[in-house]
């Protein structure tokens, strides 16, 4: 489907988080303006397709080069690590996608109005996370 959504806006936001540092509060807010509901993060495919209320998506690639693969071992408190250290600085959205990817998430999808991100394994277990509350 021909997708109505701000590709651009979507790709500043892409671009962003894998070479600017820009904080994962501010991706949720720049795409919410632009109409986005969720987005899926596909560690296998490197590619995140981004969906709208209207059923109307949009794909990009991730930036870099990816060749992590998902570990068979679903770790979730290896995943809830990995969060807490990009949540604090410690690491940047790269090594957050290597980390979560060597803990064995093959995909997670971001529900940006149910604010709570589903971080899945190969086999698919799971691990949710609420975001923060807001200050």
């Amino acid at each position: 489907m021909q997708s109505s959504l701000d590709a651009e806006v979507i790709a500043s936001t892409t671009r962003g988080s894998f070479v600017e540092g820009m904080p994962f509060p501010e991706v949720v807010r720049r795409l919410s303006a632009v109409g986005v509901e969720r987005y899926y993060t596909d560690l296998v495919r490197a590619e995140k397709t981004f969906y709208g209320s209207n059923a109307e998506s949009h794909r990009e690639p991730f930036l870099g080069d990816w060749s992590s693969r998902p570990a068979a071992t679903f770790d979730p408190h290896a995943i809830s690590d990995a969060l807490r250290r990009i949540q604090r600085g410690e690491i940047d959205y790269p090594r957050f996608l290597e980390c979560i990817t060597a803990a064995g998430c093959a995909f997670y999808t971001v529900h940006l109005e149910g604010r709570k991100t589903i971080y899945t394994g190969r086999h698919g277990e799971s691990y949710v996370e609420l975001f923060p509350p807001t200050k």
